[in-house]
């Protein structure tokens, strides 16, 4: 039935997109032209829920440009995170990453907000990101607005590490055809087509449809070419304006599916062993923007969405593991306004309900199965100026949700200019990431071994309804200035996490496992621990010339616990990352690009490795550009994380790859 549910939704969602109409807000800069010397110019809203320069923002940020992705040929967004110091991603296999922001990796990383056009992609099952899940066309991304460190304050629950931001093209910035193909490598082959329109005097529209595959090609764990990743995908936006009001209507529905390679535990001998494991999904989204500037610099803006979804997980062929299926609905008004000379106020009301059904089977269960959660927010942030180059800012964000009740969030920030090309800011903030489903109702065996008697003992995973909220305390500080053509950006941070989500094994006693009688090893989830993260991240961007563009980065990252627990969170997040980029203009428009990468070790299992992709392209023809690349050339099968969930990691190898962009 709740599939059936889903599925009527998705349909509706779609027949509201056929009737409607809308524009895409305010304008943007063009990020694909942009200057070194523009940097501190640049326009950011995810740090403050506002327009506001680079140069007075008290935050650690970095701006994914139009052309970084054009020139790097990413094909997901993942990818492109590896450019943002302080990151951590890595491919597990063909369509399972693992990414976080300042340490915490893992397939099932819990502390980063990731939103599309401000709409939350967030899983209420374990508090994440699919991530293959989000097959946004990159040609159609202006940019990705990355802030690291919490963001609570606005964002609300679970923008503890960071915020990452998709902004995409208006209808207007898409007119006209585009059909682009890149086939080859590592990260398969990707189609898409595009159009976009006119429908009347002040109503702009586009459609596209996208279609992903890919595969490694390599045998593991005695299963020969197991992960494969598939996705199809079509959208529409439709952007309206009239006078100062502006309103933007857009949707997508998709369906993918995933092959992995995962252990699964044995309550006989051997005990565990290796299984083809399936995913399938269907999604689909919605949201609406009405946005409204004055001339008085009052900005009032209502957004809402709504998305659904169905997973199902199995086993080879025929034995399932659970199935998933939840909606998101979520509304929000906010509006930002001067107030005096000295101030500026950006307010706002939300509300988000979700509900989610499982459908449990004897490997893997949820309880309750069925779920309704509700999560109502306020927020205020004033920016006073203290003078002319000095900017104090303070903000709280009060949550009520169905887990834990009511959650604050406060955040004070610190901006001082002392030139008009450099800034030195400093924050310190709270933030609260609340319990997933899972952590409050899984019900999983973790591992089994022979016991007395000829019983088997098993471990069992178990959620808790008394799991609280994680919290954390983050200190930050920070220098970026602009001398000629060099640009230098440097952070520092200190994070003092509370309540952390881990397991407490409680003594054994008799139980059923499976219909089977067994010694039981609690493995009960609870807030046990409490850990100290710090860390540097330093980025420099140089022009030598006007055809050649550099720029560099380094982090460095340091786990201390407070109390007894695994090490998996340390060694999952390597102590060092450098990166480096080269852009070169060729002759007769073309380019050359290059992309090299130092990861620190993850342990024995993922020494450190070194990648190194490259890139040429070039016009062809008046409405032709033609690509080819290398990807991973120093890091030929080679795996780039080892996760600790049951899922196998894949080697990575050297592959070329080739693209064709047709706009017409």
């Amino acid at each position: 039935m709740p599939n059936k549910r889903c599925r009527v939704w998705v349909v509706a969602l779609w027949c509201v997109l056929a009737a409607g109409a809308g524009r895409a807000g305010a304008q943007v800069p063009d990020l694909s032209t942009l200057s070194l010397e523009d940097l501190m110019k640049l326009e950011i809203t995810t740090a403050s829920r506002k327009e506001q320069p680079l140069s007075r923002t008290a935050a650690a940020v970095y701006v994914i440009t139009d052309e970084d992705i054009r020139r790097l040929g990413a094909r997901t967004i993942p990818d492109l995170l590896r450019l943002v110091p302080g990151f951590n991603v890595a491919q597990i296999d063909a369509g399972a990453w693992a990414v976080s922001a300042r340490g915490f990796n893992s397939f099932y990383a819990n502390k980063l907000l990731v939103l599309v056009d401000g709409r939350s992609v967030y899983t209420p099952l374990f508090g994440g990101v699919n991530w293959d899940m989000q097959s946004v066309p990159l040609s159609d991304v202006q940019r990705i607005e990355v802030v690291r460190g919490p963001g609570g304050s606005l964002w609300g629950t679970n923008a503890v590490n960071g915020v990452v931001n998709i902004i995409t093209k208006s209808a207007e910035a898409t007119q006209g055809g585009l059909a682009r193909a890149v086939v080859g490598g590592p990260r398969g082959n990707v189609g898409v087509v595009r159009y976009g329109g006119r429908a009347g005097e002040r109503t702009l529209y586009r459609v596209f449809g996208r279609y992903a595959t890919s595969a490694t090609g390599l045998p593991v764990q005695g299963f020969d070419d197991p992960d494969h990743a598939g996705v199809g995908q079509g959208g529409v936006r439709l952007d309206w304006t009239r006078g100062a009001d502006d309103v933007s209507i857009q949707g997508s529905a998709q369906n993918g599916r995933n092959d992995h390679v995962r252990a699964k535990v044995l309550l006989a001998p051997p005990w565990s062993s290796y299984a083809g494991f399936r995913n399938t999904f269907t999604e689909g989204n919605t949201s609406a923007r009405w946005t409204r500037a004055s001339s008085s610099g009052v900005n009032t803006q209502v957004q809402a969405s709504y998305s659904a979804h169905t997973r199902a997980a199995e086993y080879g062929r025929g034995s399932p593991l659970f199935t998933e299926d939840w909606q998101i609905a979520e509304v929000e008004a906010r509006q930002r306004r001067p107030v005096g000379r000295r101030h500026e106020v950006v307010a706002g009301l939300g509300y988000r309900v979700w509900t989610v059904h499982i459908g449990n089977t004897k490997d893997l269960a949820f309880f309750p199965v069925d779920q309704d959660q509700h999560l109502m927010a306020a927020f205020v942030q004033d920016e006073m100026a203290l003078g002319a180059r000095v900017h104090l800012t303070s903000g709280l964000k009060v949550e009520r949700n169905s887990f834990t009740g009511l959650e604050a969030q406060p955040n004070l920030r610190l901006a001082w200019n002392p030139a008009p090309a450099s800034e030195l800011w400093a924050s310190v903030s709270r933030a609260v990431r609340i319990p997933s489903v899972a952590e409050r109702g899984v019900s999983l065996p973790a591992f089994a071994g022979p016991g007395p008697g000829g019983l088997p003992v098993v471990g069992l995973f178990e959620g808790s309804a008394d799991t609280r909220a994680e919290v954390l305390y983050a200190y930050e500080g920070g220098y970026r200035a602009q001398f000629g053509r060099v640009f230098l950006d440097a952070t520092v941070f200190t994070n003092e996490y509370r309540s952390l989500t881990g397991t407490q094994a409680f003594p054994p006693a008799m139980g059923l496992v499976n219909g089977r009688a067994a010694l039981v090893v609690p493995l009960r989830l609870g807030n046990v621990q409490d850990a100290d993260t710090h860390g540097v991240e330093l980025l420099a961007n140089w022009a030598p010339v006007v055809r050649w563009r550099l720029s560099a980065s380094w982090s460095a990252f340091r786990f201390d616990t407070r109390t007894p627990a695994p090490e998996a969170p340390a060694r999952l997040s390597p102590a060092h990352q450098v990166t480096v980029r080269s852009y070169l203009d060729l002759p007769r428009r073309g380019e050359l690009t290059l992309l090299a990468a130092r990861v620190g070790s993850l342990g024995p299992a993922v020494p450190a490795y070194t990648s190194v992709n490259l890139r040429t392209s070039w016009p062809v023809a008046r409405a032709i550009d033609l690509g080819f690349g290398v990807e991973n050339l120093l890091h030929n099968q080679a795996i780039e994380f080892q996760d600790t969930t049951g899922f196998e990691s894949v080697p990575v190898r050297t592959a070329v790859f080739g693209e064709l962009s047709w706009r017409f």
